[in-house]
């Protein structure tokens, strides 16, 4: 009967030097090294073979760190295993999380800078401008009209004198500058559509233009960003040969409390496509 019990109940089916051998880490370094002591109480080992058994079982991430110490007692191979592992959870946002925000890298972008499209002036003498008001019939201006309201500072869709926040009494919210090549063509030239900010679009003499790089504060091969400071105030400065102008953050403008005043509207082309508008000017910045 003592025999049978032996048999049923006993560990004469259990190789402790198998177990020991495959025994892996799976949680907490502690967990794993009570499993491992347990098992090495069963058998008899060197401590040097003991040593590399438990440094095999560790993972990956606590186990190669430690390998370059060569450590020969099991003492230090438990307390520098929970010293990496503690350092591991320290380390492990900046793993995973990119250490600096860039541009997604494409074959042929070495060569193609993120440059502002360069667009003719829109404002020649084979223009015409045409306005829109909500489903109302589009109406034009001959190029004599539209240079005698330029010239008396009128609203091109009045006869009130234009000035900037100027709104017009027909609650007009865009202007078009349609191309009469792209008319000859059967073709729509690009719509330039700014809502609520004015009325009239004037334009200087070469279309300003800013890159993508600088709007978004990427960089680039073109592109280098140095601090400076303005009064007791760091500022950090994109420098981008891609930009024909240079501009200042609104809201950083309030920031430094720095003196600003409203200015004619200029259209500035930005490389993705789009324009943005600059109502404003910091004269002496």
């Amino acid at each position: 009967m003592y025999e049978e019990v032996i048999k049923r109940f006993g560990a004469i089916y259990e190789d402790p030097i198998v177990e020991i051998k495959n025994l892996k880490q799976e949680s907490y370094v502690q967990q794993y090294q009570e499993a491992f002591e347990s098992l090495l109480n069963r058998v008899e080992l060197n401590e040097a073979y003991a040593v590399s058994l438990f440094i095999g079982g560790l993972k990956k991430e606590v186990s190669m760190p430690i390998r370059m110490f060569k450590l020969t007692t099991l003492s230090d191979v438990y307390a520098m295993a929970k010293m990496q592992e503690a350092t591991n959870v320290v380390l492990k946002p900046r793993y995973n999380s990119p250490l600096l925000t860039t541009l997604k890298f494409t074959p042929n972008s070495v060569n193609k800078p993120v440059i502002a499209p360069i667009k003719p002036n829109t404002m020649n003498g084979n223009n015409q401008v045409m306005a829109r008001n909500g489903g109302n019939r589009p109406f034009k201006l001959t190029q004599k009209e539209l240079e005698e309201k330029r010239a008396k500072n009128q609203c091109f869709c009045c006869d009130q004198r234009f000035f900037p926040g100027y709104k017009c009494s027909g609650q007009l919210h865009s202007l078009e500058v349609v191309s009469e090549s792209y008319d000859e063509l059967g073709m729509e030239g690009d719509n330039e559509t700014f809502e609520d900010c004015f009325e009239e679009v004037i334009t200087a003499d070469s279309d300003p233009q800013i890159s993508l790089n600088a709007l978004s504060g990427l960089n680039s091969f073109q592109t280098m960003r140095v601090k400076g400071m303005f009064g007791r105030h760091t500022l950090h400065i994109l420098v981008d040969c891609g930009s024909t102008y240079n501009f200042l953050d609104l809201k950083t403008t309030k920031s430094l409390d720095c003196k600003f005043e409203s200015t004619t509207p200029l259209q500035v082309f930005v490389a993705n496509g789009k324009n943005m508008m600059s109502c404003y000017q910091c004269k002496n910045f």
